[in-house]
């Protein structure tokens, strides 16, 4: 009787771990919620991508590039020596960032 007690719980604790794990780390919702916002970013990567190929230099600004924004968004831009972010909001405290130099989309603040 306690040895199923303890395999029950076992199991229950490994279903809520795998829970726990695609809620926090897979977010499947985020791509379907955000998807204009990421569509819009990855089409700004590729325009900082192209502008750094032929001029050999990041954009000062995404205005260099084409893109009208200003301070409200929704996307930003921030450039560094020879990497660059970009970033959305989310929620209340909360943004999607794309790092060059990691060259991947991460959600802050994480966990």
């Amino acid at each position: 009787m306690k040895k199923k007690y303890r395999i029950l719980i076992t199991s229950l604790m490994i279903c809520l771990f795998l829970a726990w794990f695609i809620y926090n780390a897979l977010r499947p919702w985020e791509c379907c919620e955000y998807s204009e916002e990421f569509k819009k970013g990855n089409e700004i990567i590729q325009k900082i991508e192209d502008h750094r190929r032929c001029k050999g230099v990041l954009p000062e600004s995404l205005d260099d590039i084409g893109e009208v924004m200003d301070e409200r968004g929704p996307i930003f831009y921030q450039k560094y020596d020879t990497e660059y972010e970009i970033w959305f909001g989310t929620t209340l405290g909360s943004s999607c960032l794309y790092s060059s130099e990691k060259k991947k989309w991460t959600t802050y603040p994480v966990g």
